[in-house]
């Protein structure tokens, strides 16, 4: 149980589908995470104010390399799903976002399993998650 206050109808598919990151942010503030992987530094941070400007009701952002978030906006609530994939990554894709993201050299391989470990959820699958209707 959260031990915050959220909207009912949006937690009910969110929580029992999540096999990903879930980020929930109330006014654009993160107030609670959860991982089924453990990072080194969270891979949402290069996208997160892309991610925040989303103000749609459901929405998604597809990265560069192929990692998607979905997105519930319900009242001052974001929850943000993801990130997931959609293909496989190459360990050089994977390379590069670690250097993106500042990584130690010698945590990158430990991020790279991590990274690895990603659930892979489909588009449109990821879509019913976020369709709370």
């Amino acid at each position: 149980m959260l031990p915050i206050s959220i909207p009912s109808f949006t937690t009910k598919r969110i929580f029992l589908a999540v096999t990903s990151n879930l980020h929930i942010y109330k006014n654009n503030e993160l107030i609670f995470y959860y991982s089924i992987t453990h990072f080194i530094k969270d891979p949402i941070s290069i996208h997160q104010s892309d991610i925040l400007k989303i103000s749609d009701h459901i929405g998604y952002l597809l990265t560069d390399n192929f990692s998607c978030y979905g997105i519930v906006n319900s009242n001052e609530y974001k929850f943000v799903i993801g990130p997931t994939k959609q293909v496989s990554s190459t360990a050089s894709n994977l390379l590069e976002l670690a250097i993106q993201l500042d990584i130690p050299k010698e945590d990158i391989d430990e991020f790279i399993i991590a990274m690895q470990e990603i659930k892979h959820i489909p588009f449109e699958n990821l879509m019913q998650i976020a369709d709370t209707k």
